[in-house]
């Protein structure tokens, strides 16, 4: 008996003690959903050490060059035998010319603005891509809660015409298409239970959220309360998109990188010293030592052929560099076109929704409600105007989607 109490005592201590392994608790609002997930994403990591490479490769570029040093020693031991011995020592200095200096600076702080432009550039992605889902979650949970609804009003339907088949009010008929609308509400909110888990897990890879972490995401979609304004001329909206300042980036270091080319038909100058200490033993007065020093300039011509044709190849590297610098100017100018169109017509549907047709259902559903009371209608045609009323409910939800996300491509548009 003891030994049994014993035993349950253990058993009792394991359960109690075993820990309780729970997650963390993430409740989100748009802008803190978007600064995780810009934070976490791999491409705006990737560009934070893309920066510093950049800043790295401008520090190596402007240091001056490496000086050469080179110790020599010299016998005749093929030669006469007379002795003679030599020793060395050359040191030479890279000049860089005035040209070439101006322009390898221009090629590094290319590279820098390049890769400030890059950085940016990845966080405006992140920041659309992590929007998007956002929104997206909010309609899926909110058309989930909708169908349920629907599937509830479309089985009280299904009932209630069942009932009124067995009384000879209705037909077998009725009551088959009411049973068939019933169980396809049913199917759709499966389908749309299984678009949120799905949704979710795109967002904890987004987030990089352990698995036993609840994601909370607060709000709900609702009606505009401000639009995205297009910034004016003044503010230069151009200069705001990242991408454009790449692609001038690069247009300026493809012409830094020409004028280098040519600032190379000088040659490469570099400034010597030498140093010689000889000596010869069995010179005919004995002895001899000579010490010789002195400074002096030195010019490696380049092969003028190939120099021709690093020029060509700068040139055309220029040339394309400059045509996909317009050509994407040019497309942003249609891209903020079309975006600006788009904003504009949902907003004016939204508008229509909210101050023509949902006033309209709502009094038809009053109106119906208080004709069933009077027996003017029945309750089947009373619960196909609340139905109507739940199908206007899903466009306004789907309208409310397609307007978050063009207000949101109109302002990547914009660069914000």
């Amino acid at each position: 008996m003891k030994l049994r109490s014993i035993l349950h005592f253990q058993v009792f201590a394991g359960i109690v003690c075993v820990p309780l392994v729970s997650g963390e608790v993430l409740r989100l609002t748009l802008e803190g959903f978007v600064e995780r997930a810009v934070a976490k994403d791999l491409s705006v990591g990737e560009s934070v050490y893309t920066q510093e490479l950049a800043e790295a490769r401008k520090v190596v570029a402007l240091a001056p060059a490496d000086p050469e040093m080179s110790l020599s020693y010299g016998t005749d031991a093929l030669g006469n035998d007379e002795g003679e011995r030599a020793v060395g020592l050359n040191l030479s200095q890279s000049i860089r010319l005035p040209g070439q200096k101006k322009a390898l600076r221009e090629i590094a702080n290319a590279d820098t603005a390049l890769a400030n432009a890059s950085r940016r550039e990845a966080t405006r992605q992140a920041t659309l891509r992590a929007k998007t889902l956002y929104f997206h979650i909010l309609a899926a949970r909110e058309r989930l809660s909708f169908s349920r609804q629907v599937s509830d009003l479309a089985e009280e339907l299904a009932t209630f015409v069942a009932s009124a088949v067995s009384r000879g009010e209705a037909s077998g008929i009725d009551a088959g298409q009411t049973k068939l609308k019933s169980l396809a509400a049913k199917q759709r909110q499966v389908a749309h239970e299984q678009e949120l888990i799905e949704l979710f897990a795109q967002a904890r890879s987004l987030l990089r959220t352990s698995p036993d972490d609840e994601i909370i995401l607060e709000g709900t979609l609702a009606f505009p309360k401000v639009r995205p304004i297009a910034p004016g001329k003044e503010l230069r909206w151009r200069d705001r998109r990242p991408d454009l300042a790449m692609a001038s980036s690069r247009e300026q270091r493809a012409a830094a990188g020409l004028r280098e080319k040519r600032s190379a038909r000088w040659g490469t100058w570099r400034l010597e010293g030498f140093m010689e200490n000889a000596r010869e033993i069995d010179a005919p007065g004995g002895l001899e030592r000579e010490k010789s020093h002195g400074i002096g300039f030195s010019i490696e011509f380049p092969w003028w052929g190939r120099l021709q044709g690093e020029e060509r190849e700068a040139k055309a590297e220029l040339g394309v560099a400059s045509l996909r610098r317009e050509i994407l100017s040019e497309s942003i100018i249609v891209e903020i076109q079309g975006a600006t169109r788009r904003e504009e017509v949902l907003f004016q549907r939204l508008s229509d929704f909210r101050d023509l047709l949902f006033p309209l259902a709502e009094t038809n559903g009053k109106d119906a409600l208080e004709a069933y009371s009077q027996g003017q209608i029945s309750l089947q045609q009373a619960l196909q105007v609340r139905e109507e009323a739940l199908r206007l409910r899903g466009e306004y939800l789907d309208l409310l989607l397609e307007y978050h996300l063009a207000a949101t491509n109109l302002r990547a548009a914009f660069g914000e």
